[in-house]
């Protein structure tokens, strides 16, 4: 017996023993509205971000490997043009050897011409070396086992046409828009400032819905007590702000702000590393198309001097 204020209530002595099973669920509302929106935003960024880089990784390695195949190439080129020099300068020597034993022709000649298949032999092993290194480093890029065999799969005696000038500022628009570098660095910047902006939310109050439900012998809320389940429930909102939350979501949202100003910057250094790349490239172009025209003149002149060197050396001259 429990006597309060003049009045008196029975305790009874099973209510000594209690059991509650209790349900609670709770909704954060503005959280829903002004904290995940954001977040889920960031987190497709940040998977677009990634697709892009693997697609940037993608087609450097492609760009790598049509460099190396055209080094490759070239050095097929270069060991197949010696070998022809080395065809005619053991030629030539035979004739020069056929000469001097008749005394046509002075031994200073001989080995003047003696000098010129050494050298020729020692370009044909260099070359023929660096043939193997390109080849391996193809192999390498491609993938490609040593069981397999290399082949030029185009016609590379065809005439090339110059891509159509262009002014710098042109391409370097172009660049930006196309390149994927800049993407996924305008995407990730994009994905700092909605995770910047989902930080905010955790400087404001935060509102929540809840709703209890208590099935308990006693039930708390019942008066008197009984000694019985009851079933009894609760539905409300409630307004939260913690300041060690805000503390903290400052520091990472001044952090998010460092990462994409970062970001920033290497979008301005990618810019000014781009533009310089495609002035490059314009005069590696145009060195390209006038060394073309003047091999091409080279190789009239060393044409017509062959000519004339077989000519002399018939006649003994």
């Amino acid at each position: 017996m429990i006597t309060v204020a003049g009045m008196s209530f029975p305790i009874s002595s099973s209510l000594v023993n209690s059991y509650l099973a209790e349900a609670q669920l709770v909704v954060p509302l503005s959280d829903y509205v002004v904290r995940f929106p954001k977040l889920i935003d960031a987190a497709h960024l940040g998977a677009e971000a990634a697709r892009l880089g693997k697609r940037t990784s993608e087609a450097g390695a492609g760009q790598d490997a049509r460099l190396a195949y055209y080094e490759w190439v070239r050095s097929k080129l270069q060991v197949l043009i010696a070998r022809r020099q080395l065809v005619q300068v053991q030629k030539t020597l035979g004739q020069i050897r056929a000469l001097a034993e008749v005394q046509r022709l002075s031994k200073a000649d001989l080995l003047r011409v003696e000098s010129q298949e050494a050298q020729a032999e020692q370009v044909v092993d260099q070359l023929e070396n660096l043939s193997r290194l390109r080849e391996e480093q193809l192999r390498a890029l491609m993938g490609a086992g040593d069981s397999e065999t290399l082949a030029v799969g185009e016609d590379i005696r065809a005439d090339l046409t110059a891509p159509a000038g262009a002014g710098l500022d042109d391409l370097l628009d172009t660049a930006r828009r196309q390149r994927l570098e800049f993407q996924a660095i305008d995407t990730g910047v994009r994905a700092k400032d909605r995770l910047r902006e989902a930080e905010l939310a955790n400087q404001l109050p935060r509102l929540s819905a809840f709703a209890v439900a208590d099935y308990a012998d006693p039930n708390q809320r019942v008066f008197p007590q009984k000694d019985e389940f009851t079933l009894t429930w609760a539905v409300g909102a409630q307004v939260t702000w913690t300041l060690n939350d805000a503390l903290v979501s400052r520091t990472t949202e001044r952090r998010l702000v460092a990462e994409a100003n970062q970001l920033r910057a290497d979008r301005e250094n990618l810019e000014r590393g781009t533009r310089i790349e495609l002035l490059a490239a314009q005069q590696a172009v145009a060195v390209a198309q006038h060394a073309l025209a003047t091999s091409q003149k080279g190789l009239l002149a060393a044409e017509e001097g062959y000519r004339v060197r077989k000519e002399l050396l018939s006649a003994d001259r």
